[in-house]
């Protein structure tokens, strides 16, 4: 899942965020959450230098998700950002962005 920051799930996710903490309230600038971690699964947050927000669920105890969302963000920018037809706030439409994701992931899932 990805989130524009002006976008309204991210207004959604800060919201969240601020009812689950019990200390001081989540700003616009922040990412919220960046961890939950969960009996059944695990939610990972990656913001980026430009405020857009990679969100990632996963099986508990999977390893590294950090690095698995700075590489998601990589392929992001090369097939989805650097597409001259795609808009902010839409959905991705790129099938070498999922082809790539999902190899992505397959080796991250074989490396465990």
């Amino acid at each position: 899942c990805l989130t524009h920051p002006s976008s309204p799930a991210r207004r959604r996710m800060q919201e969240i965020a601020n009812q689950v903490s019990s200390k001081r309230p989540v700003s616009a600038n922040a990412c919220g959450i960046e961890t939950l971690e969960c009996p059944t699964f695990i939610l990972q947050a990656f913001r980026t230098a430009t405020g857009a927000l990679f969100f990632l669920t996963a099986e508990p105890h999977t390893p590294n998700l950090k690095a698995l969302l700075q590489r998601i963000y990589v392929l992001y920018s090369d097939f989805v950002m650097k597409n001259p037809f795609h808009q902010l706030d839409m959905p991705i439409r790129s099938q070498l962005f999922d082809v790539n994701v999902a190899a992505l992931i397959a080796r991250h899932a074989a490396s465990r």
